[in-house]
């Protein structure tokens, strides 16, 4: 579940420029000899190795490097980007079908998906119950799916629970697998237990497959499915959500020229205004081919 971006600089002792005979992390200057790679390639070290053979919480470098591999294993799939740059999403719709794993309420991780669901809706696989529709997840589906309408949908699939509390980035990477390779994870029975040494054999053979089942079957009961739905809107130019908390982007206003539009008070109204290609129509203000309904 930890999440955090071990940032190393490199700098020399005279001034800013880049040198590659120290490295700096954590302000703490280390030989590069004392690196020690479980795998170079994926930026792993031997340390996260122990980490996931000791039982610990996966970290980003974790889920990134696996993310690495799935993508290896499924070149043409959308999204399995590093979880720290969702911004990078520019390039995806609602008609696109991705994959990937987030990072929410700063201790969890989970997948999400838009496989195996209607046009503006998002499917989420989470093997903790109680996570519920936060505000954290509904905004980084938000940024993943890029909606052109006034809201979009989110389900929470019924899908295997884990059994303690560690185990949330194994799973996540077990269900993205699976549903890249066209899987259903609501079907899916994994052997939990053998999840940490499955992950561990994939790092060393540098090529991920599909993690170990107890039992696999299709439910043909699609109610069953889908355990809860949550409707969410978006505003702004910028379409993501908005919680009367959000400390993000701030209290929403209306725009001084369109009035039935709302902003976030981040954005600025000038090049809103500027940005205009199209005339309302109706109750409908359409902003670069894109029709906002707030």
């Amino acid at each position: 579940m930890l999440f955090y971006k071990s940032a190393a600089k490199l700098f020399s002792n005279s001034s800013d420029t880049l040198n590659s005979s120290s490295i700096v992390l954590n302000d703490s200057p280390v030989s590069n000899d004392e690196w020690n790679y479980w795998n170079k390639r994926l930026g792993l070290l031997t340390s996260d190795q122990e980490m996931l053979k000791r039982g610990e919480w996966l970290t980003d470098k974790h889920i990134n490097a696996a993310s690495v591999l799935i993508k290896e294993e499924f070149p043409k799939q959308h999204g399995l980007q590093d979880t720290l740059l969702l911004q990078r999403f520019d390039q995806y719709t609602e008609d696109s079908q991705f994959v990937q794993i987030i990072h929410i309420n700063g201790n969890h991780w989970l997948c999400v998906s838009n496989k195996f669901c209607p046009a503006g809706t998002v499917d989420v696989y989470d093997c903790s119950p109680g996570t519920g529709f936060s505000p954290s997840l509904k905004r980084q589906i938000a940024v993943v799916l890029k909606c052109k309408y006034s809201d979009f949908t989110v389900r929470l699939v019924e899908v295997q629970r884990q059994i303690g509390n560690a185990d949330c980035g194994l799973f996540s990477i077990a269900f993205a697998y699976a549903l890249c390779y066209g899987l259903d994870p609501h079907g899916i029975q994994f052997n939990q237990s053998a999840m940490r040494a499955h992950f561990d054999l994939c790092v060393d053979k540098k090529k991920i497959d599909m993690f170990p089942v107890s039992t696999r079957c299709r439910r043909k009961n699609t109610k069953s499915r889908i355990k809860s739905v949550k409707m969410v809107p978006v505003f702004c130019t910028c379409r993501l959500p908005w919680d009367k908390a959000d400390t993000v982007k701030g209290p929403l206003v209306k725009c001084s020229l369109y009035t039935n539009f709302l902003l976030c008070s981040a954005t600025s109204t000038r090049s809103l205004h500027s940005s205009v290609t199209s005339l309302i129509k109706g109750d409908t203000l359409f902003l670069q081919g894109y029709p906002y309904f707030r």
